[in-house]
């Protein structure tokens, strides 16, 4: 990085990296955090999810989740179930 960046913007930073780049990909991002910085990572491996704090999901170009990374993850993993009734027997 030149200079200090307060927004940095990457968009698919993980193509054709191989495990070593993936790696110095989230260290890096994880010291422009503390700089702090801003940092708007797009991507489509679920992997680099883990360095970020907060989670925004586009569906056929709407946003369809946002919030804590935590929060969305298990929103899109666990949906919410339909509420079974149980019949008086």
């Amino acid at each position: 990085m030149y200079g200090a960046p307060v927004l940095v913007v990457l968009d698919e930073p993980d193509a054709n990296l191989d495990a070593a780049g993936e790696v110095a990909l989230l260290k890096t991002v994880q010291t422009l955090k503390q700089r702090p910085a801003t940092v708007v990572l797009v991507t489509h491996t679920p992997r680099l999810v883990r360095g970020v704090d907060q989670v925004s999901v586009l569906q056929d170009g709407v946003l369809a989740e946002a919030g804590p990374r935590d929060a969305v993850l298990q929103r899109l993993v666990l949906p919410a179930q339909p509420s079974v009734r149980r019949q008086a027997g």
